[in-house]
């Protein structure tokens, strides 16, 4: 049986990018979201056993309160709790990383790592463990120092 996957990003060549890497690796997509008010439709279906959620997210989606990717994480995860949430981002971390552990992330990874480390990384998450990307840690222990 393999994991179904929700892919949550603003842009299209994004997810057209990401369904290819996971459909390679025998993980489902069964759905891809670049809009608010679809991801919140779509994340509640109880088919999609992980999400994979774009950070970056900017919405100009007046049918939502939902404006950025972490204002997607906190309401997706008051709906549903045990779904298994990754996070994505540009950023190394900072903030972001402390802020996604307490909206209710199970992990969180930088763009740009090796596709092998991703499809990992969401059958992690599919299996009850948390993926803190070590670039994100060293990220915010460098905000720590800075602080």
């Amino acid at each position: 049986m393999s994991i179904r996957l929700l892919i949550a990003d603003d842009h299209d060549l994004v997810r057209e990018g990401l369904r290819q890497i996971f459909e390679r690796s025998g993980v489902e997509v069964v759905g891809e979201a670049g809009s608010a008010a679809e991801v919140l439709e779509r994340a509640v279906d109880v088919q999609v056993e992980v999400l994979l959620l774009d950070i970056g997210w900017i919405s100009d989606d007046e049918s939502t309160s939902s404006d950025t990717g972490l204002d997607l994480l906190e309401q997706i995860h008051a709906l549903r709790p045990a779904l298994p949430i990754l996070m994505y981002s540009a950023q190394d971390g900072t903030t972001y990383l402390e802020l996604c552990h307490c909206l209710g992330a199970s992990g969180y990874l930088v763009k740009g790592i090796d596709d092998a480390l991703l499809v990992t990384a969401v059958h992690a998450l599919y299996s009850g463990q948390q993926i803190w990307s070590e670039a994100a840690q060293r990220g915010a222990l460098r905000q720590r120092i800075n602080d």
